[in-house]
């Protein structure tokens, strides 16, 4: 059989497939006219030895992609910057490598009982949602929901400002990338970058989490089981403009390995946020340079420009509970297991059979920026960080309610300074 193989394959040559070994993809003439078309776009170049690889693989990849089109699904699958990669390739370069550790992080996150708005979307709410990037490291998602996510969140020491926004995106996506994106510096800038501010304008009564006597210590009650607090006069998100502020990626790398992060393969938010948090800190990218690889713990205190008064880690599983932050306080940083369908994702509601729901399974970290409903399927909107030419112009739905993928299992939001 096998010894007949490339005798078939010869022969589909004469029909306009090339010839293939017994143990290659047979490439027809209208794949490899994609792919060349793929390269164009891309501007990809190969030698001769890898062109031939490259157009394996993404001859592979664009048979998934039609098949699963083909099918009865909630989403649609399409070519993008990563097609010419195997999902082992790109499970090594973007995504986690190290066992993420959710239990180290002490949920403390009470909720209240709604109701809650259908729908929210925190982009159409003015500059609180700062531009997607092509930043494939979890330290972007952070400083992302510090890009705009949060408000009242960081302080500038001297100034009564903080530089929150590009934090959260920063941190949302620290993964591998964090030191791979150093060698093409012009895909490591970071989102807009926001300083806190106050902004004169109507302030309106809405409750704030607070701590309280009655809960255990540290924990943190949504506003409707706030009795003794009462009520404060804020605005959901704050005011937040573009001002021009970078937090120190290099940082996180270098300094945040005792809370569970690991330097260049990344790490929680949440875990990133404590760090800060009881670091009393994190300084500014012109004073902590980054260098693309793991190195030495360089902080110096007083040079600190961003700060986290608390952190709000929402209990394990509890999707209602990042539904209410969400409505009534800001943008929610989680993590969640990016299994091979999502790599090709374009549009519609990402849903999967195939991925984990645990906390150790996670491998990426994104923002959720609002959420709502379609042809009775609820959903969350989703910033990612691998550019605007993937997904739905950078960002994607996920279902709702479901765990999808453990995207419940670890989320939380920094607490802002009051």
């Amino acid at each position: 059989m096998w010894a007949t193989l490339p005798l078939l394959c010869a022969g589909a040559w004469l029909l306009g497939v090339p010839v293939c070994g017994a143990a290659e993809l047979c490439v027809n003439s209208l794949e490899k006219f994609h792919f060349k078309s793929w390269m164009s776009k891309h501007r990809k170049t190969y030698s001769t030895e890898e062109y031939h690889h490259r157009l394996q693989t993404f001859a592979s990849n664009w048979r998934k992609i039609n098949a699963h089109n083909n099918g009865n699904h909630t989403f649609k699958m399409a070519l993008n910057q990563f097609s010419d990669m195997s999902f082992a390739e790109i499970k090594h370069k973007y995504l986690w490598s190290e066992p993420q550790n959710c239990s180290a992080t002490k949920s403390n996150y009470l909720r209240g009982t709604g109701p809650y708005p259908p729908s929210v979307d925190w982009r159409k709410k003015g500059n609180f949602v700062s531009p997607v990037k092509n930043q494939v490291c979890l330290a972007i998602s952070i400083l992302s929901l510090q890009n705009g996510h949060t408000p009242r969140q960081y302080t500038r020491k001297n100034n009564s400002k903080g530089c929150l926004r590009q934090l959260l995106d920063f941190l949302h996506h620290w993964g591998p990338g964090v030191c791979d994106r150093h060698r093409n510096r012009k895909d490591a800038v970071l989102a807009s970058v926001v300083f806190m501010r106050e902004e004169p304008g109507p302030m309106h009564p809405s409750p704030r989490p607070q701590e309280t006597d009655d809960a255990p210590e540290g924990t943190i009650l949504a506003p409707a089981s706030v009795e003794k607090g009462g009520t404060v006069h804020s605005r959901p998100g704050d005011a937040m403009r573009t001002l021009g502020c970078g937090q120190a990626e290099q940082q996180l790398v270098d300094c945040a390995q005792d809370f569970n992060n690991h330097g260049c393969q990344g790490g929680l938010p949440s875990q990133a946020f404590e760090y800060i948090l009881y670091n009393k800190g994190i300084m500014g990218e012109d004073t902590y340079p980054y260098q693309g690889k793991d190195g030495y713990c360089k902080f110096q205190p007083g040079k600190a420009i961003g700060f986290v008064k608390d952190v709000a880690n929402i209990t394990i599983y509890d999707e209602e509970a990042m539904v209410e932050a969400v409505a009534l306080y800001n943008p929610v940083s989680f993590a969640f297991e990016v299994t091979q369908d999502f790599m090709m994702y374009r549009t519609g509601i990402y849903s999967s059979t195939s991925c984990h729901k645990t906390p150790d399974k996670v491998n990426h970290a994104v923002l959720a920026v609002g959420y709502g409903e379609k042809n009775g399927i609820p959903y969350w909107i989703v910033k990612n960080s691998w550019g605007p030419q993937w997904g739905m112009n950078g960002y994607f739905l996920i279902e709702r309610g479901k765990n999808m993928c453990g995207l419940a299992a670890c989320a939380s939001y920094p607490i802002p300074l009051v």
